[in-house]
């Protein structure tokens, strides 16, 4: 949908990532922007992602299992956000996305993490 509102407004923008076109097939094209998606899994080890906005649907329950097996897909989830140029976008009503946001933003400064 990003993509498609991109486009609308008249960015030339292509959607890539986890599921669609791969980054790497997309880069020598002519878009301006990229909508890219990341999962999870990607994120966490992603250590150099800057994106200039970044959104998580919502924080989810992760995969069953253990609790601590939670706990670690909610922080990759939320690495999206560290680095995040301009705008962190979540859902305003979920309160548990809000915390995300401002503890991963707040962790990473004070570790010397983000840019």
């Amino acid at each position: 949908m990003l993509g498609q509102i991109l486009r609308a407004s008249g960015v030339k923008a292509e959607e890539v990532g986890n599921i669609g076109t791969p980054i790497t097939r997309a880069i020598d094209s002519d878009a301006e922007v990229f909508a890219v998606e990341l999962s999870s899994f990607q994120l966490h080890t992603a250590r150099t992602v800057r994106p200039l906005a970044s959104r998580v649907p919502e924080r989810g329950r992760g995969p069953p299992g253990l609790a601590r097996q939670r706990e670690a897909y909610a922080a990759d989830k939320a690495r999206v956000y560290a680095n995040t140029v301009r705008a962190c976008v979540y859902p305003a009503s979920d309160r548990r996305v809000e915390a995300m946001v401002e503890e991963t933003r707040t962790s990473w400064r004070e570790r010397g993490l983000s840019a």
